[in-house]
């Protein structure tokens, strides 16, 4: 068990250590803010298009994480040599693999609950018709913008990794751009009740 855990934690750490997950996180959770940002005149239905389309993207971008990592960690691993030196140690096949993919879950998890805190704040922006939908934006994209400065912070004066420190950071800025916006985002910029317009169903939809 316990060479299990450590293969899958290696794993998860050097699939959000490549800058193609960092891209495709930061990318797509903007894109489905910006979704909720243009005037549609739906006539009324500007909310369901918003919920389909960021459900859309978020299909699209677990889909291209999962095969982008999967395909470089393991191409990575096989021009190291590390394969070979996991499983001339006592760790089978099996486990081997099995670690592996836990490692990718766990990875293709922190996307998706990026993802899905965008998507439910697009679904935000959508129930308030045209009322202040490009501050909203600016805020989300400021606590992105900071959680990259946070990892160029730790990269340049603490010698950590850029990536996986940025990856850390727009998980947590996301969390805290999504609670402050449902907290303080009415028509008069006071406290309102949290998640007022929220649509929670789109967590069982995704699921």
């Amino acid at each position: 068990m316990r060479q299990f855990v450590t293969i899958a934690t290696n794993a998860f750490m050097e699939l959000v250590r490549q800058p193609v997950f960092l891209l495709l996180m930061t990318t797509s959770a903007v894109f489905e803010i910006f979704l909720a940002t243009p005037y549609y005149f739906a006539f009324g239905d500007e909310p369901k298009l918003v919920k389909n389309s960021v459900l859309a993207v978020m299909l699209l971008a677990g889909l291209l994480g999962a095969v982008l990592t999967a395909s470089a960690s393991l191409a990575r691993e096989l021009r190291a040599g590390t394969v070979l030196a996991v499983l001339s140690k006592p760790v089978g096949r099996a486990r081997f693999l099995l670690a592996k993919y836990a490692g990718l879950m766990m990875a293709l998890s922190v996307l998706t609950y990026v993802n899905l805190v965008a998507a439910l704040l697009a679904s935000r922006m959508a129930f308030d018709a045209y009322v202040h939908r490009y501050v909203r934006c600016r805020r989300f994209c400021a606590g992105l913008v900071l959680a990259y400065l946070a990892g160029g912070f730790s990269n340049f004066f603490l010698g950590r990794a850029f990536v996986a420190d940025a990856v850390f950071g727009v998980l947590i800025m996301a969390t805290v751009a999504f609670v402050v916006i449902n907290f303080y985002n009415n028509k008069e910029g006071h406290a309102q009740e949290f998640a007022k317009g929220v649509d929670w169903r789109l967590i069982r939809r995704r699921c």
